[in-house]
């Protein structure tokens, strides 16, 4: 059986002798022992999609309002900054101020149907996201009130970050998206010392989950 002891407040597990390598440990080269597995998208029932949409036909014309149903997706926290539904919320928007058929929207939308078909039926894991969004507001603007301590001198990364950017972002597990703060910045920032409890453990995984060309690396502290 592999021993586990510890170094440095980490478990660590050595190989049984003779069971050959660690699979971690292959031609001079670490390899993380990070298994990624992603949420399943379902498999969508087109009929579901077609009464979901139907839903939000308000006059009962067989017709929707294409503002209407931009609102009612940024409302559930699918606006059009969210990268799930980044690209159906662009073609919708360029039908703004347009009724469009049950079908005609259908066509827009299928791709993103497992998704849409929650949102429409109230099946998210936060329905009422709006009341949530309150609360996270009254939360940041709370937070924003606390203007003690000063930039960490002894990174440079972190010495030279102005003091006065301050920013929240939350993401459910369906990928309601909401953001409060200063997330428009001019020039690239460091989050070092903000996320070491989840990234360090895990940067494999979130060079898997996004476009690694997106990130810089840098050595560890």
């Amino acid at each position: 059986m592999p021993k586990r002891h510890t170094s440095g407040g980490s478990v660590m597990t050595s190989p049984t002798p003779g069971a050959g390598p660690s699979p971690r440990h292959k031609k001079g080269k670490v390899t993380p022992e990070v298994r990624v597995t992603l949420p399943s998208a379902g498999s969508l029932c087109p009929d579901d999609l077609r009464k979901a949409l139907a839903s939000v036909d308000l006059t009962g014309d067989g017709f929707i309002d294409t503002d209407f149903f931009l609102e009612t997706l940024t409302d559930h926290g699918f606006g059009g900054d969210n990268h799930l539904m980044k690209k159906t919320f662009h073609k919708i928007q360029k039908l703004r101020k347009q009724k469009i058929s049950v079908d005609e929207l259908y066509d827009l939308v299928h791709h993103n149907g497992v998704l849409l078909t929650k949102v429409l039926k109230g099946e998210l894991v936060i329905p009422d996201f709006m009341s949530l969004c309150a609360d996270l507001q009254k939360i940041f603007e709370d937070a924003a009130q606390n203007t003690d301590g000063s930039p960490a001198d002894y990174i440079p990364q972190l010495a030279n970050v102005d003091p006065d950017q301050f920013a929240m972002s939350v993401t459910t597990v369906d990928g309601q998206t909401v953001h409060f703060g200063n997330l428009l910045l001019s020039k690239p920032t460091t989050i070092r010392h903000c996320t070491h409890k989840v990234l360090c453990p895990r940067y494999p995984l979130l060079l898997r989950l996004i476009h690694s060309s997106r990130c810089t690396s840098c050595p560890p502290p």
